[in-house]
């Protein structure tokens, strides 16, 4: 699991026990190179959403379990509710980096390996790391 919360719940549910790590991300904010929210350098990401907010800059809404969850606690502390035509969604299942670059667009992914060489090509960078909430753990439900 991913989130927390939700491994949380399985256990108090019944449904699983003694909750392991497993695994840990790190999550960063990806934007345009010419960064119209002026987020660069920024190691806070409540901060950062709030530039992202305030500019209505273009921000791909992540669902992905973890990425979408730390956007949208990002969003929450950052006092946004965020709507609009600035926000853009996944609709046809791309890649969020693809997406981002083609639409020039702020978003959430985990750093991996090949990132920059993604971002390089869309004409992307990582305009805030790492997030306040870096390194989720991941945890194992045992049963």
């Amino acid at each position: 699991m991913h989130s927390g919360d939700v491994a949380d719940k399985l256990v108090a549910d019944g449904y699983a026990s003694e909750m392991r790590p497993w695994t840990c991300k790190e999550f960063v904010v990806i934007g345009p190179e010419a960064d119209p929210a002026g987020v660069k350098g920024v190691t806070n990401g409540v901060e950062a959403f709030k530039r992202i907010g305030r500019k209505q800059a273009n921000f791909l809404v992540n669902d992905g379990v973890g990425a979408g969850e730390l956007s949208q606690k990002l969003w929450h502390d950052a006092g946004i509710r965020p709507r609009g035509a600035w926000l853009l969604f996944n609709d046809d299942g791309l890649d969020e980096v693809e997406l981002a670059g083609a639409k020039q667009a702020y978003t959430v992914v985990n750093r991996r390996p090949g990132l920059a060489e993604e971002l390089a090509r869309r004409k992307l960078r990582v305009v805030c790391e790492p997030l306040d909430r870096v390194c989720p753990i991941g945890r194992m439900a045992l049963t």
